[in-house]
Formats: C-alpha cells, structure tokens, sequence
C-alpha cells in the first residue's frame, strides 16, 4: 500500500473517533428527548459505515488493511479524547479500557460492512464489464 493512501485511512478515523466520542451524547438532530441517549449508538456505526464504504470504493484495493487503519484510527481517536479527558477530570474515565473495547466492538463490524457492501459493488461493476466486452 502506497504511503500516501495510508495517510489518508487513519486521520479519517481519527477525526470519526475525537469528533463522535467527544460530541456523542450532545447528537440530538431530531430534538426528540426519549430517543437522544440512543441516537449516539445509531449515529456513530452509520457514519463509520458511510467512510469506510465510501473509501473503499475510491480506493479500490487494499480492503484489510483499509479496515485495519481505519478501526484503529477511531480507537486511536477515542484514547486521545480518553486522556484530554482525564486531564480534566481524573474521574471520569475509570472504565477506558472497557470503553475501548466497546467502540472498537461497534466499529469493527461498521468497517467490515461498509467495506464488503463497496466490495460486493466493485464486483459486480467488473462482473458487468467483463460481460459487455
């Protein structure tokens, strides 16, 4: 993989990770109050879905390693937010590591899908241009 793809792979995840984490629980789009505390768990696996789909299919290739980048620059992501956090208030954060593993839970199988769905796409595109040839 060309170094200049991989520098674009984590600091979409990153900015996915800092921006989602840390703004999370203030996502209320619809002002609805009963579905707020929810609406961080619909939020979050759609726009990781929507990047991860989106540059795979610019891409083109590299699919496991495009999926790999970008769950740990959300991990990434979400750990620096962890640590300005704590720098604020120690208290806090003192589950980090269960939070860690429960973003990355939700954000592998975002990327797996949004990376198969761009897959599944690319496939079919080659398969309909091998058969007009």
């Amino acid at each position: 993989m060309k170094f200049k793809e991989v520098i674009w792979i984590m600091p979409v995840g990153l900015v996915i990770g800092l921006i989602l984490y840390s703004f999370g629980d203030k996502i209320n789009i619809l002002k609805v109050k009963p579905f707020s505390k929810y609406l961080f768990w619909i939020v979050w696996p759609s726009v990781i879905f929507l990047s991860s789909f989106l540059y795979d299919l610019i891409i083109k290739k590299y699919s496991i390693i495009t999926a790999i980048l970008m769950i740990f620059g959300v991990m990434l992501g979400v750990i620096i937010n962890i640590v300005l956090d704590i720098n604020i208030n120690s208290t806090s954060h003192s589950l980090a590591g269960i939070e860690v593993i429960v973003i990355s839970c939700i954000t592998g199988p975002s990327v797996i899908l949004g990376i198969g769905l761009s897959q599944l796409i690319l496939f079919f595109r080659r398969r309909l241009k091998g058969s007009t040839k």
